[in-house]
């Protein structure tokens, strides 16, 4: 079995890792929210040209920008849907970790309890005293 040190150290370790990995997810999907909120005013400026003939912005320069939007969240999708599968990957690892320290635990409690039984009943048998 692993030393518990260890164990706390990887879980240290692991738990840094999943740290950065939930702050890569946020960052990314408030890259997507800010697509979204962009897409949205294009979408109203294009609507606002044709309502009011306000033609202050060139159709071809908002249809340009939905366009590299669309390419630009594809690819946020595709790093969100990468990190979130690392996260689960680090949960997992980190759950492992966590595991171990408490099986390490539960064994050095039984150590103890046995090496103390052991104590008692070579204390009786020194003594001569017979077991209860």
């Amino acid at each position: 079995m692993q030393d518990i040190g260890s164990l706390k150290r990887m879980t240290a370790v692991q738990s840094l890792l999943k740290a950065r990995l939930e702050m890569t997810i946020s960052h990314l999907a408030a890259g997507l929210a800010e697509i979204a909120a962009e897409n949205g005013e294009l979408f109203a400026m294009q609507d606002r040209r044709y309502e009011g003939g306000a033609a202050f912005v060139d159709a071809a320069a908002i249809l340009a920008r939905l366009n590299a939007n669309m390419r630009r969240k594809t690819q946020l999708e595709n790093e969100l849907a990468a990190e979130r599968q690392a996260l689960l990957q680090a949960s997992r690892r980190l759950d492992v970790l966590e595991s171990r320290i408490s099986d390490c635990r539960r064994e050095r409690e039984r150590k103890a309890e046995t090496d103390i039984i052991e104590e008692l009943i070579a204390g009786k048998m020194r003594f001569g005293s017979s077991l209860p």
